[in-house]
């Protein structure tokens, strides 16, 4: 799914420093959920086909481990819960 906006958009050149120097950005690409699954999957059997299986399944695991960070860290997944939840299953025993 190409996005793209109608008029041109501008940042600050560096960003973060204000300057009257601007650079126009291009327009906006968006992936869809099917063609980054597509892309994952497509990446995982190019590994284990150039490197074996072994080393296609490290990069998985690295990959899902990277997701995994990247979802603490926007606060997408509390890891605070995770402790509670144990807690509350040796409760019920």
């Amino acid at each position: 799914m190409t996005r793209i906006t109608a008029a041109p958009t501008f940042q600050e050149w560096p960003p973060g420093v204000s300057s009257d120097r601007r650079y126009r950005t291009g327009p906006e690409v968006t992936m869809s959920r099917q063609q980054f699954g597509f892309l994952a999957g497509f990446l995982a059997v190019a590994v284990w086909a150039l490197a074996g299986a072994g080393v296609a399944a490290l990069a998985v695991l690295a990959g899902l481990l990277g997701w995994l960070v990247v979802r603490v860290l926007d606060g997408d997944l509390a890891v605070t819960g995770l402790g509670d939840r144990r807690a509350d299953a040796r409760r019920r025993r």
